[in-house]
């Protein structure tokens, strides 16, 4: 891929830097959460916009596994993406907690 072109493609997405409250996502993606990963940390929600195009992007960790979740301005799932921690399950329960 040329460098301009992906350049171009940058800028058709935009994120907030503010991250949206649980209460204020569509209740189709709270209803996921809970049957997905009711147990899990949600790290945090922000908007997207694609091609003007809204979505949310909620990033959960799931077993020391981060999932980069997408929906729609609907709620629909879109996409996930998950990557791996590179902390060990110890420092990994240290740091996020047992969820006590």
């Amino acid at each position: 891929m040329n460098k301009t072109k992906k350049n171009s493609m940058a800028k058709n997405i935009k994120y907030t830097w503010k991250t949206v409250p649980m209460n204020n996502v569509p209740e189709a993606i709270r209803t996921y959460l809970d049957k997905h990963f009711n147990s899990d940390v949600v790290f945090g929600i922000v908007k997207e916009e694609e091609n003007k195009t809204l979505f949310y992007v909620i990033d959960v960790d799931h077993n020391g596994l981060y999932h980069h979740l997408k929906f729609d301005n609907a709620g629909n799932f879109v996409s996930e993406k998950v990557e791996a921690t590179s902390e060990s399950d110890e420092e990994h329960f240290t740091t996020v907690g047992t969820g006590d």
